[in-house]
């Protein structure tokens, strides 16, 4: 044999990847062949030891390069056979661990027991001695550093390590011990840390600097232990960390020992309490002096004697309140209570206060409860009740005053008398001056109230107006100087919109006054009486000068001047009235006034007459009526009137024209004065006379006038009428409607379909005039109702469909007697287009309405109409129908009744509930199959028994299924022979007489062999289940309901047998498309939608109570992505949110949901990365969020913010409340911040007064309007200083529409009547709207943005002024609410006053 021969060479060929390993080898080449070789071993047989062993063998035998995996191999086997880990470990995943993570799978199963020391020693410091070998002595420190911090913060009782240290380095042991002490985030280690600290070696001289600077640091430490101790001694939990983080900021260090404090007088003490607050002193100058250095030591004496006299209070509070009078014996301890604080702080005087008002309002005989009068929110209720119950009370001022001190109403700390002349006056004593005024006003004590009147003029007090003006409106108060000093008053105060009733007041008086002393008494109290003739009747010149003059130019005029300007033109008038019995009757030709003199008497040529008339239209109506009653031809006016803009006032005035043409030209007496005459009395004459005669009836020189008339008044009746229409919002056509008469008469039918009282009653009043038949009406509405063609009132104009009203609300709708009595009325048309035109419209299925109209139709027949029936009586029809109402569902009764296919219709509603009912009911049914016509009950139970055995009775999915088929191929063979010798017993004429015989013996042929195809499809049983593998994944991934996917399942699975289950269709489905996600190219949004669906179903099964599949099962599959760093933050939150909408999620989810929302948003803005600890408590969110606060400079990033806290949300965990004050207070300090701020104050409620006021303060530096937004977004105390501030404003700011929407939101529109932007106000309500910040009013309404439209109202303009009037109705401002309604509905302005207005307003609300 061949010495060199390789008898092994067969194996390298068979191998070639073994011929690297063939001679000759370097080392290189042999430490690859040991590494290769062991990491086969342990990977194929699992067998650590023995690859560990190959390379220690190698190790010994010299091979170099080996230290590496046998550091892996060495570790991987003590987590294996010594630490009894997961024995699935493997060595590639020992090798992608980090050392951290091995070390504490380490020590795991010993955490925490006593033999964790021997553990520790045993596995992981050799462990950290291969890593010192490998990676030195620094890479070591490091490791244990981090496994020991990390193990403090879970593991609450560390034991002193025994024998041979294991940190040996004196410093690295000291900085690991503070790190750890530290990092622990739990409050209950304080005797842990104690421990720890007894460890530490003390400090000596000869120390270097890094251990001098350690044992500083341990030093330090022991003081903040023993802040802890304090701090826990007293129920104040604060973990180490938190007291090191807060020793230098003084604020938070004051704030915790607040805390100490309050939760020190909760405790109860064990001795006295003198040693108790004693022990507390102290302990809190410890804390100073150890830790808070920071903090004066007057603050630690300032805390106890504040929570000292918290506490008397407190307690004075509770025997003031069980008291039952001031002579209560509890009222004794309370004041024994107050005597315990020697000097008296304004908490404790405040009390003594309301002792002292106690005892005043007892005095006054007044049986209120302390209680009582301590919950009074407005205490000048107290003394109104004073007033009304004590009669002679208001006599006693001084007194009052001192209870109105006492009560606190005047904002200072000690009494004051009534001040001098020029001197203010505290609202709590103006305001209780005012209550004492009206009080002598009604016990009629004038010179009293003339007093107290006099005082508040002289100290200026604003509000006591209107007591001024009650006290000079008393007719026996003859004073008329004082009662003009009152008005003066009143003029200077007075809101604007009472300018005119106040002028004419004091013109009234000073006319008075001046007659007194001018004239003689005779001529003085004619004077009188004239004077109170020209206030009354309203035509008087005062209220002409005042309607003919701005406002404004009022203002500036003084009183001396208006006067002096009324008595020249008031003379004329008076003397006229003073010699009233010589004044002749009014010459209607044209007639002046006196204003009116200058203008008219200058013009002699008639022709200009129409000029001058249409001059004047817009200036002055009452002239403009002079000069067309001056011209001498009614067609004059006519091109006038048809010149002016159509509007119901010019119409109404052209109307009032003609009416008093023809007065003047018909009248035969000379008594009445038609000029004088109210124009609504005097047209309702004229034309009631007018409507019962034709035209040629009249004179001739009267027959153009009572043309103008009846064209005008036609012409109003349209402009009504095409307002109505345009008011329904339903887009009618109005040109149409008054020119053709069919869309006129299908548009009142229309409006007749429907629910809405309201609109059938507008479609009777447009009946009426354009003779549609009330009849018409009623039948188009019952139509409508029976039919189900469910169409809105706008059928012809705009056929909008909407849903079908339910049944029962149209048989009730159809239950009015009204409606049944008008159409009865014509019985036999009824009946008829019930018949032809309702009855094929409605559906056969519903039982009830079909019920409605038999029984109207055999109403009519009652009525002896013609009813065209067939050969069904309509009271078995009626009878049926309330029998199947409540018994059968879904089958068509129309068709049933045909007779043309009865069983068929029958055979689908039949049921084992029923069938007993229709089989007593089958002799009424028709048949036309049937020997006499009718169905009969065998027929009925035959059907019955045929289905019960193919399908089922419908309580079970397929009762088939329960027997085998071969079992079901006999029993159907049986009965079909059976079949057959009853065929074949039966005669011919029978047999050919009944065709449904035949057809159900081919129908039971059919499916026999359809059975027996499907047992011979059994048989074969295919082993492949491909296609039906493809179709099931494709109804699970489209969202098909599981449990017909575990029908074909169940079905295929009897044909063709499979293992296939929806539980594996659905992991299947879910794994496909997270894989998809994680390595997808495309929109990840398509594949989270497949998600989505699928879970979905998963709920929808669930909710359904099926047991396919469990939301358990789907989350064990989703949930390792949630938290897998592959997937992206976004894919990541989005499995969340999925997860969330349609499943339950556990803490921990929720927590990684909230990370990567936080991680998401900061994003762009921050340079922070938020992590599990900063979300997971309240701490961490807390400590975040106000680190981002400090860091953030711009708009954007406090934007950013404000997201943080919204996504956040309310926590119960989290003081959101405080962080978003402080968010809010620092976007009021940033350019541009004001809408952010209001904003993020819309969403907020409990926002404390001061942090409101402050912000308000910044915004109103800036711009008034946001000041005012942002007030009225808070409401409150800040609202009302607010608006008092804008009346102190020497300018009118332009305001916006979002303050105008707010003020009407909040119902404030009362408050800005006597501003100066009330006017833009009432110009917003009267034009288009503009644009208002949806993002806001849905924050304010807490609504959505589609429902803001309806909210605001502001497709409504006249909704919208009828409650901005009823808001100023309320709030006492009756002018401004008629102003405000009448300026809305188009009455000239020259025809309006006042007195117009407030007596308009009255009836408008009394609706």
């Amino acid at each position: 044999m061949d010495a060199h021969l390789n008898l092994g060479k067969f194996l390298y060929e068979e191998t070639p990847a073994w011929k690297t390993y063939q001679a000759p080898v370097t080392s290189d080449v042999i430490t690859t062949w040991y590494q290769e070789r062991a990491r086969e071993i342990e990977q194929y047989s699992g067998l650590v030891d023995n690859a560990l062993a190959l390379v220690e063998l190698g190790i010994d035998n010299g091979i170099k390069g080996l230290d590496l995996i046998h550091h892996h191999l060495k570790t991987l086997y003590t987590l294996v056979y010594q630490c009894n880990c997961n024995s699935t470990v493997t060595l590639s995943q020992e090798e992608s661990m980090s050392d951290l993570e091995k070390l504490h799978r380490m020590t795991k199963e010993a955490r925490g027991s006593p033999t964790f020391i021997t553990a520790f020693v045993q596995m992981a410091v050799p462990f950290l001695s291969r890593v010192e070998g490998m990676e030195g002595g620094k890479a070591r420190r490091q490791l244990l550093e981090q496994y020991m911090v990390s193990l403090a913060k879970v593991v609450s009782q560390p034991q002193a390590p025994q024998g041979k240290a294991i940190i040996r380095d004196v410093g690295d042991m000291m900085s690991l011990a503070l790190k750890c002490v530290y990092s622990c985030e739990r409050c209950e280690q304080l005797d842990a840390a104690d421990r720890i600290l007894e460890c530490l070696p003390m400090g000596t001289t000869g120390l270097s600097e890094e251990l001098h600077v350690l044992h500083k640091d341990i030093d330090k430490l022991e003081d903040h232990l023993s802040a802890m101790e304090i701090l826990n001694l007293y129920g104040t939990q604060k973990p180490i960390s938190h007291i090191r983080n807060i020793q230098d900021s003084p604020a938070e260090a004051k704030q915790l020992m607040v805390r100490l404090t309050r939760g020190a007088s909760r405790q109860p003490s064990s001795g006295s309490q003198e040693t108790f607050w004693r022990n507390l002193l102290q302990h809190l100058l410890t804390l100073r002096g150890r830790v808070f250095t920071c903090v004066e030591p007057s603050t630690c004496y300032q805390l106890p004697y504040d929570k000292s006299v918290e506490l008397v209070v407190y307690a004075a509070r509770e025997y003031f309140n069980s008291a039952a009078n001031y002579r209560d014996r509890d009222m004794s301890l309370a004041k024994s209570c107050l005597a315990l604080i020697k000097d008296c702080p304004a908490a404790i005087q405040s009390e003594l206060n309301l002792f002292s008002s106690l005892e005043i309002v007892e005095g006054f005989g007044l049986g209120l409860l302390p209680l009582q009068v301590r919950l009074c929110e407005n205490k000048l209720d107290i003394i109104k009740r004073v007033l009304k119950e004590c009669p002679d009370a208001y006599k006693q001022s001084e007194k009052l005053f001192r209870l109105a001190h006492l009560l606190g109403l005047d904002g200072v700390e000690t009494p004051v008398a009534m001040p001098a002349a020029g001197i203010p006056m505290a609202p709590g004593q103006g305001h209780t001056s005012i209550l004492i005024a009206n009080t002598a006003i009604e016990k009629e004590d004038f010179r009293f109230a003339h007093k107290l009147c006099s005082q508040l003029m002289s100290a200026q007090f604003p509000p006591a107006w209107e007591v001024c003006r009650k006290l000079a409106g008393q007719g026996q108060f003859k004073e008329l100087q004082s009662k003009l000093e009152l008005t003066s008053f009143v003029l200077t105060h007075r809101p604007e919109e009472e300018l005119r009733h106040v002028m004419k007041e004091r013109g009234a008086m000073e006319v008075q006054l001046l007659s007194a002393e001018s004239h003689d008494s005779g001529r003085s109290s004619i004077i009188g009486r004239s004077v109170q003739q020209i206030v009354t009747k309203g035509t008087g010149v005062v209220q002409q000068f005042i309607r003919h003059r701005p406002l404004g130019v009022l203002g500036k005029q003084s009183d001396q001047d208006v006067i002096e300007e009324c008595l020249e033109q008031l003379g004329d008038e008076v003397e006229r009235l003073c010699n009233e019995e010589q004044v002749e009757r009014m010459n209607l030709a044209l007639s002046y006034h006196p204003f009116y003199t200058t203008d008219g008497m200058d013009v002699h040529n008639q022709a200009s007459y129409g000029r001058l008339a249409m001059e004047y239209s817009d200036l002055d109506t009452h002239l403009m009526l002079s000069y067309l009653l001056a011209l001498p031809q009614v067609t004059a006016a006519d091109q006038l009137f048809s010149k002016m803009a159509v509007s119901k006032v010019s119409l109404q005035l052209a109307i009032y024209y003609a009416c008093l043409q023809i007065y003047a030209r018909t009248a035969e007496s000379s008594d009445g004065e038609p000029l004088l005459c109210p124009p609504a009395t005097l047209m309702s004459h004229v034309i009631s006379h007018v409507i019962g005669h034709s035209t040629a009836e009249w004179p001739v020189g009267v027959q153009p006038a009572v043309e103008l008339l009846q064209c005008y008044r036609t012409q109003l009746c349209d402009h009504v009428q095409a307002e109505t229409l345009l008011g329904l919002g339903t887009g009618i056509d109005v040109q149409r409607f008054t020119q053709d008469l069919d869309y006129r008469r299908e548009t009142i039918l229309s409006l007749a379909r429907t629910m809405d009282t309201n609109m059938f009653k507008t479609a009777q009043s447009l009946a009426k005039p354009h003779k549609v038949a009330e009849w018409e009406l009623y039948m188009a509405l019952t139509t409508w109702l029976l039919t189900d063609h469910r169409q809105t009132y706008s059928l012809v104009i705009i056929p909008t469909c909407v849903c079908s009203l339910p049944v029962s609300d149209a048989q009730k709708k159809l239950g009015d007697p009204r409606i049944a009595e008008v159409l009865l009325s014509n019985p036999q048309e009824t009946a008829s287009r019930l018949q032809e035109d309702t009855y094929p419209l409605i559906p056969g299925t519903k039982y009830g309405l079909l019920l409605v109209f038999y029984t109207l139709l055999q109403q009519c027949a009652e009525e002896e109409a013609e009813i065209k029936n067939g050969d069904v009586d309509l009271s078995i029809h009626v009878s049926l129908l309330k029998k199947f109402k409540s018994a059968v569902r879904g089958m068509d009764y129309k068709t049933l009744m045909t007779g043309e296919d009865s069983v068929s219709v029958l055979r689908p509603a039949l049921l084992a509930t029923n069938v007993h009912l229709i089989a007593k009911l089958a002799a009424k049914i028709p048949c036309k199959a049937c020997d006499n016509g009718f169905l009969s009950s065998e027929v009925v139970f035959r059907v019955f028994a045929e289905k019960l055995f193919m399908t089922g009775d419908g309580k079970q999915t397929e009762p088939q299924d329960k027997l085998p088929l071969s079992t079901r191929i006999e029993l159907l063979g049986r009965l079909l022979k059976l079949w057959r010798r009853a065929l074949n017993g039966a005669s011919s004429a029978e047999v050919t007489g009944s065709s449904e015989e035949g057809h159900n013996s081919i129908a039971m042929e059919m499916a026999l062999e359809h059975l027996r195809s499907v047992h011979t499809a059994a048989l074969k049983r295919p082993q492949e289940c491909s296609e039906v593998y493809a179709v099931c994944s494709k109804m699970v991934a489209s969202g098909l309901r599981l449990d017909v996917v575990g029908t074909v399942l169940d079905v295929t699975h009897k044909v063709q047998p499979h293992t296939m289950s929806v539980l594996s269709l659905v992991q299947e489905a879910l794994s496909h498309a997270l894989e998809e996600l994680r390595h997808t190219d495309s929109e990840p949004q398509d594949v989270l939608c497949k998600i989505e669906t699928v879970i979905s179903s998963v709920r929808q099964h669930e909710q359904e109570s099926g047991r396919l599949v469990s939301s358990g099962q789907v989350l064990a599959i989703i949930r390792p992505h949630c938290s897998d760093s592959s997937h992206t933050v976004d894919t990541r939150r989005a499995l969340l949110h999925i997860i969330e909408k349609h499943l339950t999620l556990s803490e921990d989810d929720l927590n990684l949901l909230i990370l990567y929302q936080t991680q998401a948003i900061l994003l762009n803005q921050f340079a922070v990365l938020a992590t599990l600890e900063h979300v997971s408590s309240a701490q961490g969110r807390t400590a975040l969020f106000t680190t981002l606060l400090r860091q953030a400079s711009t708009l954007d990033q406090l934007q950013v913010l404000e997201c943080l806290l919204e996504t956040w949300g309310e926590d119960s965990r989290f003081p959101v409340q405080e962080s978003w004050c402080e968010l809010m207070e620092a976007m009021s300090s940033v350019a541009e911040g004001a809408t952010g701020v209001i904003l993020a104050r819309a969403g907020r409620s409990h926002v404390p007064e001061e942090v409101d006021e402050a912000i308000w303060h910044k915004l109103s530096s800036g711009s008034v309007v946001d000041g005012l937004k942002y007030s009225l977004v808070a409401g409150g105390v800040v609202m009302k200083k607010s608006l008092e501030q804008l009346q102190q404003e020497s300018s009118v700011p332009i305001m916006s529409a979002d303050v105008f929407e707010l003020l009407i939101v909040k119902k404030q529109v009362s408050l800005v009547v006597s501003l100066p932007f009330y006017i833009q106000l009432s110009a917003h309500l009267q034009s288009p709207q503009e644009d208002i910040s949806t993002e806001l009013f849905t924050k304010v309404l807490s609504c959505s943005a589609s429902e803001l439209s309806e909210r605001l109202s502001l497709n409504q303009p006249a909704k919208r002024v009828r409650e901005v009037a009823q808001q100023l109705f309320d709030g006492g401002f009756k002018a401004a609410a008629g102003s405000l309604v009448l300026s809305t509905q188009q009455f000239h302005p020259n025809t309006l006053t006042v007195s117009d207005g407030v007596t308009y307003v009255n009836r408008l609300m009394r609706r």
